[in-house]
């Protein structure tokens, strides 16, 4: 099955390029000298130049390109985004689209060793790759391995600084190496831009709400609270806002046997996760440690 599901993955990845990879390697290597000879000079010789790096599987320099003309007077070319999507996602390789493939089935499966090292292999093979760069991210934060997540950032801050995840990431760290203005500043702007983002991810949910604790301030508490409210089954964000926030002595011992039992049939607990999970691609899972989290709560009611 995983290897079914990689080949679909690689035929659908290929299936942009092939409208323009009409001609041989060997034309697209000549075209691309004399692109590069007159880059910047004509905005769609340039489209053309992005075209011929991600034919030669140029990765790196076609995302390079791609950023500059994001911020040209053409930024508004629909092509820009459809040709990124391509230079970002598109996987080169069979193989790689296999390990791909792989490496998200460990995720599922919570192997996280297995997940990195196939992550790593990825990356050796495509450098720059959005997809892999992102899970390399979010094993990194699963872990607690700083010096990966240095690495990787590098890369997706210069080149899928738009992304959602990665904004959700860069949160994460932010928070992390208490930087909690940059963080605010992110997760204010997701909030503000688009709330629906929050209302199906305790991640997000959770980090806009140590956001707003640490650097003290306000937001639209109502919109929150129904979120919230709609999410029982999100125990990070009860125990944090059981820490954080003031009860009532009859409100605050209703929610410590409330969340009690949820910790009490971990399987459906699990399943709400998994769920969770499923819907965002599995690129948020794990981060929020449910055992951690089980461990804060027993130490706050002990």
């Amino acid at each position: 099955m995983q290897r079914v599901t990689a080949l679909i993955l690689t035929v659908l990845s290929l299936m942009p390029v092939l409208s323009f990879a009409q001609e041989s390697v060997q034309d697209w290597a000549k075209k691309v000298i004399e692109l590069q000879e007159r880059e910047g000079q004509n905005f769609e010789q340039d489209l053309q130049l992005v075209k011929g790096f991600i034919y030669l599987q140029r990765r790196g320099e076609a995302l390079s390109l791609l950023t500059r003309l994001s911020h040209s007077p053409s930024k508004k070319d629909s092509r820009i985004a459809e040709l990124y999507e391509t230079a970002s996602d598109q996987f080169f390789l069979q193989d790689t689209a296999e390990i791909y493939a792989d490496l998200v089935q460990f995720i599922k499966e919570e192997s996280w060793l297995e997940a990195k090292e196939k992550t790593e292999a990825g990356l050796q093979k495509e450098p720059k790759h959005r997809l892999l760069t992102l899970r390399a991210i979010q094993l990194a934060l699963v872990l607690n391995q700083n010096d990966l997540i240095v690495e990787n950032s590098k890369n997706a801050d210069s080149y899928f600084s738009d992304s959602i995840i990665w904004k959700t990431y860069s949160a994460w760290i932010n928070l992390s190496k208490n930087d909690t203005k940059e963080a605010y500043k992110t997760l204010s702007s997701m909030w503000i831009s688009n709330k629906k983002l929050f209302e199906n991810n305790e991640l997000l949910m959770l980090g806009y709400l140590q956001s707003l604790e640490l650097t003290k301030h306000v937001t639209d508490w109502v919109a929150l609270a129904k979120i919230i409210q709609k999410h029982p089954e999100w125990v990070a964000v009860r125990v944090w806002r059981l820490k954080n926030k003031s009860f009532s002595p009859k409100d605050k011992s209703k929610e410590i046997l409330q969340i009690k039992e949820l910790f009490q049939d971990l399987k459906k607990l699990k399943s709400h996760r998994e769920k969770e999970a499923k819907d965002g691609s599995y690129f948020y899972f794990g981060i929020i440690s449910l055992e951690k989290t089980k461990a804060q709560f027993e130490e706050l009611v002990k």
